[in-house]
């Protein structure tokens, strides 16, 4: 389809694609968060609700706990 016969926000997204190293994928995720990406404090990195939720809160708990206790011990926490 050529780009005269495009809608105007088609035409709008697919320019915010060119030029720049940013996944398709990831446009369009912003495209569909516009109006509450607008809407934000310029100074915002993140939106409200964005970020990983923990899973189970308790082995977060747990972990967490001896993730401190093994630091404490000097002792190496890795991921592995």
């Amino acid at each position: 389809m050529p780009s005269s016969r495009m809608p105007k926000s088609m035409v709008k997204k697919k320019e915010n694609e060119r030029g720049w190293k940013v996944s398709k994928a990831q446009v369009r995720y912003w495209w569909k968060q516009r109006t509450a990406i607008k809407a934000a404090s310029a100074l915002r990195s993140r939106l409200t609700g964005a970020g990983a939720k923990p899973r189970i809160s308790e082995i977060e708990d747990i972990l967490f706990d001896q993730v401190l206790f093994r630091r404490s011990a000097n002792e190496k926490v890795s991921r592995d």
